[in-house]
């Protein structure tokens, strides 16, 4: 799962803890569909195939007060089915898609993870920003295999182009060949080319790279890190910075996206636009980190997940008094 289902996992738990009963709607069975039957949350099974899914999902929609639709598919499906309810599309992403004017005009409200991400839209759909919920950390019951004695560098996320992985590992090397009391370690999904690369960057350095793959709860080893390092091409929001803002952590992220607004309390927590530089700035923020551990936490309070389904509510409510009965 990624950082959407998550949100969606921790949203939904709100609202079921809040009494308004969420029926989670997922297209098989899967990672997601068992931790929301964790969650003791309503879980219905309904086909991908659209024509299929938006039959399967109507006597659901004529039950429901509102349909909160993820993704361009759920969104269809949701539309074709939704007997004449309120309907919000949730998006997460940045990235302009180009059935964007077609999919825009279908929801009654956007709910955008950020401004960033609103742009998307800008001009062109009713939008609401609502940044995403990130729960406070949890001590794990058992730690990373780190170094002792080691400052410990992240980097979280698939390893998929726009993550920008591959700009990053020269820089790790230089790093590494300066500093003998640095560890970098590496989580998230690795498989294809850039995990290929990384596995032979870590290969290369023996115990100086840690790449540990999927790791579940992730979120609650970030705080065994030193400084997180995010040097994404795109972001709509970046739960991995708000994940290290949560653990008390320091950020150094390229200035894209959504991440301006997730980093924007602190004080120059950017990459160089000149890459020979990074190595540079990743030094200088091990050996003097900007902000203190209790001052990151307080940034990073702003995306409780409370505060996100408070704003969630909000938008419920408004669009539930201004419908007319179906």
């Amino acid at each position: 799962m990624g950082g959407g289902e998550l949100g969606l996992l921790e949203l939904a738990g709100e609202l079921d803890h809040r009494g308004l009963q969420p029926v989670v709607a997922v297209p098989g069975e899967g990672d997601f569909a068992d931790a929301a039957r964790d969650a003791k949350l309503d879980v219905r099974i309904i086909p991908e195939a659209l024509p299929d899914a938006a039959r399967r999902l109507r006597p659901l929609a004529a039950e429901a007060e509102l349909v909160h639709a993820t993704g361009a598919r759920g969104l269809m499906a949701a539309f074709m089915a939704r007997a004449h309810k309120p309907l919000i599309w949730h998006v997460r992403v940045a990235s302009r898609d180009k059935m964007d004017p077609f999919l825009m005009r279908l929801p009654d409200l956007v709910i955008a993870n950020s401004r960033a991400t609103a742009q998307r839209f800008a001009g062109r759909a009713r939008v609401r920003v609502i940044y995403n919920g990130v729960r406070e950390p949890r001590p794990a019951p058992i730690p990373l295999p780190l170094l002792p004695d080691s400052r410990r560098i992240g980097v979280i996320g698939r390893m998929t182009p726009e993550k920008g992985h591959l700009d990053l590992v020269p820089v790790l090397g230089e790093v590494l060949e300066r500093r003998s009391d640095i560890q970098i370690v590496f989580a998230g999904d690795d498989s294809g080319r850039i995990g290929d690369a990384i596995r032979a960057f870590a290969d290369s350095r023996g115990p100086s790279v840690l790449r540990l793959g999927v790791v579940d709860n992730m979120a609650d080893h970030v705080g065994e890190l030193d400084l997180v390092v995010i040097p994404s091409l795109v972001e709509g929001f970046s739960r991995v910075a708000a994940e290290a803002l949560r653990s008390g952590v320091n950020v150094l992220a390229r200035r894209v996206g959504g991440l301006i607004e997730v980093l924007s309390p602190l004080s120059d927590p950017w990459l160089p636009d000149d890459r020979r530089s990074w190595a540079d700035a990743i030094i200088r923020e091990l050996d003097s980190p900007s902000h203190t551990s209790e001052e990151l936490k307080g940034y990073g309070a702003r995306f409780d997940p409370g505060r996100h389904a408070d704003g969630v509510v909000q938008a419920y409510e408004s669009l539930v008094r201004s419908s007319p009965p179906a």
